[in-house]
């Protein structure tokens, strides 16, 4: 049946969020509202009112409690609270702050809110009750006519391309930055690369872009075609080649342009015969196991899915025609192998959306069933686990568990092929207040003479803007530099 209650959990959830958060406005606005102490001030009658107002202010005289009651706010009351005053967008802009409440929330607790869907245009799906921020309002710095797509999502961040340009761009903060070309070798012909975003903000602050690219060493003894990987660390804000290549021969089927993943340290990339990885930390690259049940037959049947969720890296392979039963696979994070996570079944789904049978000329001993899956969403229980399904003219999304339908968004003939599914490129919308640039910050201490003028002045000292120490004087805390802002580029 259709979903008439979707996302009834997550629903209450917001609920409790909203309310805590309209709780701490009440607050803020008596506070604001309170009078100005006069000179000689009449005798203070203790109220409920006025207890009130005095717990308030001595929440906004105390960083540390204030900083307690921002970090498990939503990321989109966060966005909102930069402009109650410019304490409060030193607190929310720090990467430090970012950093401690990223890592105190599991992955789960901050899934998809949205998808962006990118054929000839781009397109919104919402998954949950607010709207996501569109591409016809970018960043300031960005010229959205020079868009020229989506490469990649991970954990929040984009990958865009403006012309020749890549760009990390964060579309809740709408912070952004163009990345340097990464290094030729002399000697080397490069062919097309490929880029994918590499972050995870549970482990770290910074992010990684890395870079396949397909060369052939130009000397005479050989014509052999390799791949080699360069990264950018947004740490270092430099590239670093990696001293491991393979044979282009060797993993020929692999499409580097769009399967590329980001879990458990590593980059991603399924074929049909082959799939592998590339731990960025190890910075080598080894093969991925198929699903056991699906590898002696897996010439019958198609790469249906692959993606992450979370915590969660999912596969999904369909018999040839479109089945309607299928396993949706599970790796585990030792890459010992993959687990059946749910089995789906979507025969009754039909039931309430006829097109979905497709017509063929050829009849078939079995329906042929139109759909295409776009995205699969963990949520912190498998009953809000659902998929995202596009059949012709809309797409739904299906909770596994309780085998509920609900309608996301219909497509129009204008804006998308319909007749030909998924013929689009699927990135996700995570809220995130991560940081796209980084900058060394310097703290200075100065002595001056009686006429004002600077006697001399002293490193106190040099950082990151996350707080990665370069060079610190035993005598200053790194805690009290970013609360009091001085580790804060406005």
């Amino acid at each position: 049946m259709v979903k008439t209650e979707a996302g009834a959990k997550s629903s209450v959830k917001e609920e409790e969020e909203n309310e805590k958060e309209l709780v701490f406005k009440l607050a803020l606005s008596q506070e604001t509202k309170r009078p100005k102490t006069s000179v000689n001030p009449p005798p203070t009658i203790t109220t409920p009112s006025s207890s009130s107002s005095l717990r308030v202010e001595t929440i906004a005289n105390n960083l540390d409690i204030l900083i307690e009651i921002l970090e498990p706010l939503p990321v989109r009351s966060l966005s909102r609270f930069k402009s109650v005053s410019k304490q409060w967008l030193s607190i929310i802009s720090n990467p430090h702050f970012c950093s401690r409440r990223t890592t105190q929330t599991p992955p789960f607790h901050n899934p998809a809110s949205g998808l962006y869907l990118q054929a000839k245009g781009r397109e919104l799906v919402n998954l949950s009750k607010f709207s996501c921020p569109s591409f016809r309002n970018l960043s300031s710095h960005l010229d959205s006519s020079r868009l020229y797509g989506i490469v990649q999502s991970c954990h929040g961040l984009l990958l865009l391309l403006f012309g020749t340009k890549y760009c990390v761009y964060n579309p809740t903060t709408k912070s952004c930055t163009f990345l340097p070309s990464p290094p030729v070798q002399s000697g080397t012909s490069w062919y097309t690369p490929h880029y994918n975003l590499a972050f995870d903000p549970s482990e770290s602050p910074h992010y990684r872009v890395v870079c396949v690219r397909q060369c052939n060493q130009e000397d005479a003894s050989s014509t052999t075609f390799n791949f080699r990987i360069h990264a950018y660390e947004s740490k270092t804000a430099s590239w670093w080649l990696s001293d491991y290549g393979f044979s282009a021969a060797t993993f020929r089927d692999i499409d580097f342009l769009r399967s590329g993943t980001f879990w458990n340290g590593s980059i991603h990339w399924m074929g049909y015969f082959q799939s592998l990885y590339f731990n960025v930390d190890e910075k080598c690259v080894r093969e991925i196991p198929m699903p056991e049940p699906l590898y002696p037959n897996w010439s019958d049947m198609r790469l249906e899915y692959f993606g992450l969720s979370g915590d969660h890296l999912h596969i999904v392979g369909i018999y040839e025609p479109l089945w309607p039963n299928f396993d949706v696979y599970e790796m585990k994070r030792d890459y010992s192998g993959w687990f059946v996570k749910f089995s789906v079944e979507l025969e009754e789904v039909p039931i309430q959306f006829p097109e979905m049978i497709q017509k063929t000329r050829v009849p078939h001993e079995f329906l042929n069933y139109a759909y295409k899956i776009i995205c699969i969403v963990r949520g912190e229980l498998d009953d809000e686990s659902y998929l995202v399904l596009h059949i012709p003219g809309k797409i739904v999304r299906y909770y596994l568990k309780t085998k509920t339908l609900e309608v996301l968004k219909h497509l129009t003939n204008d804006s998308y092929e319909v007749c030909r599914l998924a013929w689009f490129n699927v990135y996700q919308f995570i809220e995130s207040l991560a940081c796209t640039l980084f900058d060394i910050v310097m703290v200075l201490v100065w002595k001056t003479k009686s006429d004002d003028s600077v006697e001399a002045v002293t490193t106190l000292a040099v950082f990151r803007i996350d707080l990665e120490l370069i060079n610190w004087s035993s005598s200053f805390k790194a805690d009290d530099a970013w609360k009091r802002g001085i580790a804060f580029k406005a």
